[in-house]
């Protein structure tokens, strides 16, 4: 699951695996993964959003709770206020030749922080 408030540089990037492990990180601003590649300083090392998971027969579901406070950096959520998202999966089962992905964005090149091809979000 990836978020950014619109306007703000840093966005943010948080990973839910089948046994409920979690990963976060809060990236500085976009395209920072490309040119720096990964700082042990993007990592957010307490935990700021919660997570369950079903395992289903041939899928499992995540529900995740994420405060507005994470995401929106400065000022507070408000009717008009947008954040850019998008949901993405990389799946790489065991014995499998390729993963399989997939994302609720259009990416054009696979890459999940292409943040100007995610969604938009309006609050209303």
């Amino acid at each position: 699951m990836l978020f950014r408030s619109v306007g703000q540089a840093a966005y943010f990037e948080f990973r839910v695996g089948p046994a409920n492990q979690q990963f976060q990180l809060r990236l500085p601003a976009p395209g920072v993964l490309r040119r720096d590649g990964f700082k042990p300083e993007f990592l957010i090392p307490k935990p700021v959003f919660t997570s369950r998971v079903e395992i289903l027969p041939g899928r499992w579901r995540v529900h995740a709770e994420i405060p507005f406070a994470v995401i929106q950096e400065t000022g507070r959520v408000q009717p008009g206020t947008q954040w850019r998202y998008s949901f993405c999966r990389y799946d790489y089962t065991r014995g499998a030749k390729t993963p399989v992905l997939s994302a609720s964005s259009p990416h054009r090149k696979l890459d999940y922080h292409r943040v100007e091809e995610w969604r938009v979000l309006t609050f209303a």
